[in-house]
């Protein structure tokens, strides 16, 4: 049995906690798609293999910073926005 104590001291638990599917659906950037399993917010960016560093993530409405991912469960039909950062342009001015 999985035995979870969040951040807001909700303890969440079961016997297949926190893999309870092997595949999870979420809506991401408003497509849904369905993955593997993953149990944080942090797996699932690796799994995108995203880098950390140059995305922001907002979960079902609510911006959450990059310190809280490991600990950010997600739950199947869940909806994110995932922004990632690019570099490039150019200072110079096209005539």
């Amino acid at each position: 049995m999985w035995k979870w104590r969040g951040e807001t001291g909700i303890t969440i638990s079961g016997e297949n906690f926190p893999y309870p599917h092997s595949t999870m659906k979420l809506i991401i950037n408003g497509e849904s798609r369905e993955l593997g399993p993953v149990s944080t917010l942090s797996d699932l960016i690796a799994q995108l293999g995203m880098k950390p560093d140059r995305v922001a993530v907002e979960l079902n409405r609510e911006l959450i910073p990059r310190d809280r991912w490991p600990a950010t469960l997600l739950s199947d039909g869940d909806k994110l926005e995932i922004v990632h950062f690019v570099g490039g342009g150019s200072s110079k001015q096209r005539s």
